[in-house]
C-alpha cells in the first residue's frame, strides 16, 4: 500500500527515531530509551528501510514485518573412522 501525500491525516507531534546498531543484539534501542527518546510518546510506528522502493515512496503494512536478531550456539559431535567404513562414522562435516 502506498501512503497518500495528505498532511491533514496526521495529527500531533511526530518524532523520527533512527536506532543505531539495530541489527546487532541488543541493538541501540535500550540505550535510546534510557536516554529518554520515548518520554512523552504515546504511539510508535516501526519502519525498516528497503532500498528497492522508489525514491519518495512510503510503503506500509499492518502487523509484524521483520524478525528480531538473535544468536545461538550449536554443538555438533561426530565420530571419526576410516574412509573404507563410512557407515561406522558420524560425519560432522556433512551435518
Amino acid at each position: 500500500k502506498v501512503l497518500n501525500d495528505n498532511k491533514e491525516s496526521l495529527a500531533g507531534n511526530i518524532v523520527l527515531l533512527h536506532q543505531h546498531a539495530e541489527e546487532l543484539p541488543p541493538g541501540g534501542a535500550i540505550a535510546m530509551i534510557e536516554d529518554g527518546c520515548l518520554d512523552g510518546v504515546d504511539v510508535v510506528f516501526g519502519a525498516h528501510l528497503a532500498s528497492g522502493n522508489a525514491l519518495g515512496e512510503v510503503l506500509y503494512g499492518v502487523g509484524p514485518a521483520s524478525a528480531a536478531s538473535d544468536t545461538f550456539e550449536l554443538k555438533i559431535q561426530g565420530k571419526g573412522g576410516h574412509g573404507a567404513s563410512p557407515h561406522q562414522t558420524i560425519d560432522s562435516i556433512a551435518i
